[in-house]
């Protein structure tokens, strides 16, 4: 099962082009992609874009996209 901290594999962009790919959790490409100085944006998986864009509520907080 899926969650924000599973690692996965996931593009990464550089200058709006995919450039290779690496394996790491949502979380961790979040807190990478938050800094000032990133040179490259760690891209969504097509699981967690379906989750996001269409995922139910209990989906989501299993996920851990949602925490209560």
């Amino acid at each position: 099962m899926y969650t924000v901290f599973t690692p996965v594999e996931r593009p990464v962009w550089k200058n709006h082009k995919i450039i290779g790919y690496v394996t790491m959790s949502r979380a961790e490409a979040d807190r990478l992609n938050a800094s000032h100085v990133a040179q490259v944006y760690y891209g969504f998986t097509e699981e967690e874009h379906r989750l996001l864009q269409r995922g139910t509520e209990e989906e989501l907080v299993k996920a851990g996209f949602l925490s209560y």
